[in-house]
């Protein structure tokens, strides 16, 4: 879907923009180009069209998924294997627990004690866990 939307917006902005101008510049002046472009989170095509104009900047536009973005996408999918085995963690505790709650137990007080406490533990790892998401989610723009 986000591949078709792409395409679709890719073939709008070429039959909108039919003209093609190229722009010889230093390496220092490109570098420099990309590194305003990039604080605006803009593509340096809009980023030159904007300033030479003299129009309000475009909105943030997506920008091509470099190798560092890459890994950190390949974390997020780690971090979901990880928040899974959370909650999985969580479920064997609660059945644990109903298990414990149905049985009379000399210590069933301790065991009632270590249950909510993993499972204080689980919540804390859970918060932790959707805290890293939004973090990652952020640097790569995405909601």
């Amino acid at each position: 879907m986000r591949e078709e939307n792409a395409k679709r917006d890719w073939n709008e902005a070429c039959r909108r923009n039919r003209q093609r101008v190229n722009l010889r510049v230093t390496d220092a002046q490109a570098e420099q180009l990309e590194q305003r472009a990039a604080a605006l989170q803009v593509s340096v095509s809009a980023y030159v069209k904007a300033v030479a104009l003299g129009q309000p900047m475009p909105r943030r536009t997506s920008r091509p998924v470099n190798a560092d973005s890459a890994a950190i996408l390949k974390l997020l999918a780690e971090l979901g294997k990880v928040g899974s085995n959370a909650n999985q963690i969580a479920r064997a505790n609660n059945v644990l627990a109903r298990t414990v709650a149905s049985e009379e137990f000399a210590d069933i007080r301790e065991v009632k004690a270590a249950v909510a406490a993993g499972k204080e533990h689980l919540e804390q790892i859970n918060a932790t866990i959707e805290t890293m998401r939004s973090v990652i989610f952020d640097a790569l723009n995405l909601k």
